[in-house]
């Protein structure tokens, strides 16, 4: 039996495809641990692809349809789910560079009633070093409210989130509270 260079080209896709799907997806998932929600396991193998050199990113790429498919599976069906009917949001910090900013946004839970807080830091990089642009918190209080904050000071009151929303905007001394029709109904 002869082979072309064709031929071993066709074989080659067919077993080294299958096979670095496999290994990568279990890569992942070892890299992984207990992953909850955002779709960390595919985000760390979008991270890991574009890390390599640009040979094995081509290589690489030919596969990756294959291991999204699975691992946007296995994020968005099991971690995802599991976090949902736990009810509980990714406590983590994820970090994204975007047009020269840089954003860290924390999720957090405080207290011994485990309010929920975000925390979204925003930073310009330019070439003297980072220079801090803004701080969002929104913070979850006992009463069930949110609170919006702006670099640590009191911005919205958002309350009855789980019926009818109302929103208070602070400026200030003034205090403005609308429902959130009568907000939708003025953006438009």
């Amino acid at each position: 039996m002869t082979f072309n260079n064709r031929s071993l080209s066709t074989l080659s896709q067919r077993i080294l495809s299958p096979v670095l799907s496999l290994l990568l997806c279990f890569l992942g998932l070892a890299q992984t641990g207990c992953a909850s929600g955002g779709f960390k396991l595919t985000r760390q193998y979008a991270q890991f692809v574009n890390k390599q050199s640009l040979i094995i990113r081509i290589v690489l790429y030919l596969v990756t349809m294959v291991v999204f498919a699975i691992t946007l599976v296995i994020d968005a069906v099991i971690f995802n789910t599991m976090d949902f009917w736990e009810g509980r949001v990714s406590a983590n910090t994820y970090h994204f560079n975007e047009d020269g900013k840089s954003y860290a946004v924390t999720h957090s839970y405080v207290g011994p009633d485990k309010l929920r807080r975000t925390d979204i830091q925003v930073t310009d990089s330019p070439a003297t070093g980072p220079v801090h642009l803004v701080k969002i918190t929104l913070a979850e209080q006992p009463e069930g409210r949110i609170h919006v904050l702006e670099n640590d000071q009191l911005k919205a009151i958002a309350e009855d989130i789980y019926s009818l929303p109302k929103l208070t905007l602070i400026d200030g001394d003034k205090r403005n509270t609308k429902a959130l029709p009568q907000l939708v109904a003025e953006a438009n």
